[in-house]
């Protein structure tokens, strides 16, 4: 399982949000066309400005998941 952060910025580049995933089996690109695309033109229109998803500064989070038992 892996854990992704993505970065949200305006045109500007200054950031907007940062969303951390949950644990998940979805690659990078799935998780974010499911979860994260859905809501930047909501974002867009809370923020009177496009909200882009930021490429270089979102990432695969590199955290090791915790021991169970």
């Amino acid at each position: 399982m892996e854990k992704y952060t993505y970065s949200l910025c305006d045109r500007k580049g200054y950031n907007v949000l940062r969303i951390e995933s949950a644990f998940t089996n979805l690659s990078y690109g799935e998780y974010c066309d499911k979860y994260i695309v859905p809501l930047l033109p909501i974002l867009s229109a809370s923020h009177d400005e496009r909200v882009l998803l930021d490429e270089k500064t979102s990432y695969l989070a590199l955290i090791d998941e915790p021991e169970i038992g």
